[in-house]
């Protein structure tokens, strides 16, 4: 008998597939970022270079910030709070460089008059910036130790019962009814344009009796976020083209709205981040291009809004020759009120600043009745001592400079960015639920009153604003429950 060899076929080895993320991952674009920041700074001259420090620190913190969010939980932080409070940050501290950088390293004309009479040169408002940056980086080092792996995943939210739609719908036409009562009343208007303010043709809130001034000023963003929570119930059911063409018109009214008066633009750009937001959350979470379309697209349209209102600064930029991106703009207005308070303070020429002035915080959860002190607002305080009219806001920076400088907006930072990391675990936690959401939502909106007005001025805005429209919406819900409930026995029987 032939006996047969059997020969083993040679093992073949096969390939490793590296995918594109392998190499191209976020600490990849960390160190790109970082690069070129580095080369920005380099090629600068050295008056250039003064501003550009401090604002490629807070652009290369931003973007480590950011893409380790994303290295974490593999998906974009947008409906995230820690994520919005840098971005807030980021526009409150680099637009205004930038708007000095475009203008020539100057401030010009058509920039806010306080910065254009200071006649700040680079050095100068280099060396102020830094105090943002002295803020920022703690608050992004503590939410990530804080914050660690925490995301939820999916857009499932727990059906929202009738009664509570009944109850948001009757509490806001409440409010509605209520606003509308006071305003023929006493003959004001709520939404005035800013060339009627100015001529003097009506009259604001500023003209009604102090307690009623106190309850409409609740009222307002009360109403606001009762139409928030209506979006979020309509954008549940996305799906249903009747709700999408709802949503859409709704959106086109308030724009038009917003164009026709030429007034306060606040409102409809909080209603737009709303939609950004639950859109990720509700019905499709967003990729990298269309959230960096749509942060760009809020923040050029909040922009071109203000110039729009105000002719006489196309106008000034026109025969100046100056750049559009130099004109002034929210984030420089409270960063031009920021610089003030803290050159007064330099040249010693703030004047005396009332000592429950630093802890506004605390004593804004306090009605003022109960208070054994005056209750000053920063805001008031601050038209008082520079003269100004009004429309001017406060900023963190100027919280700190009345308080105790650097060194309180250090700590601040720290622990902004605790409270922030520990309220995101606790709402990834209870994400399906309503009242979680709603409240999360709440202080996601909110939260850039932390750089326009005071670090800690969204504990007042929810004791006065999200608990009462909590309480109002339950105990209208319960009656809801209550009469449908008779309503049913009644016909049972």
């Amino acid at each position: 008998m032939s006996s047969v060899t059997v020969v083993p076929a040679a093992r073949t080895r096969r390939l490793r597939r590296v995918r594109f993320g392998s190499y191209f991952g976020p600490r990849f674009w960390m160190g790109v970022i970082v690069g070129l920041s580095a080369l920005a700074v380099v090629f600068s001259s050295a008056p250039a270079r003064a501003v550009v420090m401090p604002a490629m620190v807070m652009i290369d913190g931003a973007a480590i910030f950011f893409l380790e969010l994303y290295r974490r939980d593999r998906k974009l932080p947008v409906f995230e709070i820690g994520a919005l409070w840098v971005l807030v940050a980021l526009l409150y501290s680099v637009f205004p460089l930038l708007n000095f950088y475009v203008g020539g390293l100057r401030w010009t004309i058509v920039s806010d008059n306080r910065l254009w009479a200071w006649d700040v040169g680079p050095y100068e408002t280099g060396r102020f910036s830094w105090l943002f940056v002295i803020c920022a980086i703690p608050f992004m080092v503590t939410y990530l130790l804080v914050r660690k792996r925490a995301a939820f995943i999916g857009t499932y939210t727990a059906p929202v019962p009738r009664s509570r739609v009944i109850a948001v719908v009757l509490v806001y036409i409440g409010c509605g009814l209520m606003l509308t009562a006071v305003g023929r009343y006493f003959g004001i208007s709520y939404d005035p344009s800013y060339a009627d303010i100015a001529a003097e043709k009506v009259m604001t809130l500023q003209s009604l009796p102090f307690v009623v001034q106190q309850a409409v000023h609740y009222l307002l963003p009360i109403r606001l976020l009762l139409v928030q929570i209506m979006l979020f119930m309509a954008m549940r059911h996305w799906r249903d083209w009747k709700y999408r063409v709802a949503i859409g018109l709704f959106f086109a009214f308030e724009i038009g709205r917003t164009l026709y008066v030429g007034g306060a633009r606040t409102e409809l750009t909080l209603l737009l981040i709303t939609f950004v937001l639950l859109y990720h959350r509700v019905v499709k979470p967003l990729t990298f291009k269309v959230a960096t379309i749509a942060a760009a697209a809020v923040v050029i349209g909040f922009n071109l809004l203000g110039l729009v209102r105000a002719p006489g600064y196309l106008d000034a930029m026109k025969a100046y020759g100056i750049p559009r991106l130099a004109a002034v703009n929210e984030f420089q207005i409270v960063w031009g009120t920021c610089y003030d308070v803290w050159r007064r303070r330099q040249l010693g020429i703030l004047g005396d600043i009332p000592w429950q002035l630093p802890y506004s915080d605390f004593y804004y959860l306090v009605p003022s009745q109960l208070l054994p002190f005056e209750k000053i607002d920063t805001q008031a305080w601050y038209l008082q001592i520079s003269g100004f009219d009004g429309g001017l806001m406060f900023g963190i920076i100027s919280q700190a400079m009345v308080g105790f400088g650097w060194k309180q907006l250090l700590l601040e930072g720290i622990v902004l960015g605790y409270l922030a990391a520990k309220l995101h675990r606790w709402y990834v936690k209870r994400a399906q639920r309503f009242w979680p959401l709603i409240f999360y939502l709440f202080c996601c909106i909110w939260t850039y009153y932390s750089m326009r007005q005071t670090a800690l001025a969204v504990l007042s805005f929810i004791e006065f604003e999200f608990v009462p429209a909590l309480i109002m919406v339950e105990l209208l819900s319960l009656l809801v429950q209550r009469a449908h409930r008779q309503a049913r026995r009644l016909i049972r029987g």
